[in-house]
């Protein structure tokens, strides 16, 4: 069978990078709930074993941040006109997110400690130099810096923070992405699917504007928004985009190089070559349209 790319398996000890590191035990016992049977637990017990004890530890902090900041939280304002950066993965969304956070003065944005630890990463500051230890010093896909004060992506919150409702899962669920094709754009998602991620979305900014301790603009940078536009224009009118394109045969090369040096060390599930380029190619296409 012909394949465009081939994939190679690897990283099945990894434990750092994962963009689930940071989620809630009742939002993780979820996901184990509806996926247990699909999880490789031959090559991947270690890291479901890791997720797990960073389940209980996030949740004692979860309740910390809960019961001194949630109420503070809730009625924080957002910014009406968000600035949201969008483009296929590999087209320099990244680039422009860092370079735009410079402006301290009029935008604000949110780390990736704040996306990697969204439930309790206010009262989990002190341990920050902690948590630096699970995520390498540069990406795995380009060797760019990574640290935790880096503009991060707003999309691993949300999927924390809704227990899955995200088109991130099938990073990690990459045999059952689609279950999750749907929240893409949510226009055939369910309402309960479609009021659970708005409301951990807008919680996350409110959270994210909170903590900032004032109004500032978010400059806001997920690729999955790309497929968003009119969803996030009914939550903010006045909201401005940013399109970033670059050759699709460039961008087609370098998201494989991203899913091959980075995805296998997401996986609780196995995942052969042929899965991965479908998941890839519907990836590409879905976003794009």
């Amino acid at each position: 069978e012909f394949q465009v790319y081939r994939f190679h398996a690897k990283l099945f000890l990894a434990l750092k990078n994962n963009a689930l590191s940071g989620i809630t035990l009742p939002q993780w016992t979820s996901l184990l709930t509806r996926h247990w049977r699909d999880i490789h637990w031959g090559h991947y017990s270690l890291r479901v074993a890791f997720l797990s004890l960073m389940a209980c530890f996030n949740s004692f902090w979860a309740t910390v941040d809960y019961v001194l900041f949630d109420r503070a939280i809730r009625r924080q304002k957002i910014n009406p006109r968000p600035v949201f950066i969008i483009g296929h993965p590999r087209t320099g969304t990244t680039l422009v997110h860092n370079i735009i956070s410079q402006d301290r003065k009029n935008f604000a944005y949110c780390s990736t400690f704040q996306v990697g630890f969204p439930s309790n990463f206010i009262s989990l500051s002190w341990a920050r130099f902690l948590i630096a230890n699970i995520i390498d010093k540069t990406r795995p896909m380009d060797n760019m810096p990574l640290h935790l004060e880096l503009p991060g992506e707003d999309e691993i919150a949300t999927n924390c923070l809704s227990g899955g409702i995200s088109a991130y899962m099938p990073i990690f669920l990459m045999t059952k992405c689609r279950q999750y094709w749907d929240t893409l754009t949510f226009e055939e998602s369910s309402s309960e699917r479609l009021q659970c991620w708005t409301e951990s979305f807008l919680y996350f900014l409110k959270k994210v504007t909170y903590w900032w301790g004032n109004e500032r603009r978010l400059v806001i940078k997920s690729p999955v928004h790309t497929s968003r536009i009119p969803l996030l224009l009914s939550l903010f009118p006045d909201a401005q985009f940013i399109f970033c394109h670059r050759d699709p045969y460039t961008v087609f090369q370098s998201s494989a190089h991203l899913a091959d040096s980075y995805y296998w060390s997401q996986f609780p599930i196995a995942c052969s070559n042929t899965s991965l380029c479908g998941t890839h190619e519907i990836r590409l296409s879905g976003t794009l349209t």
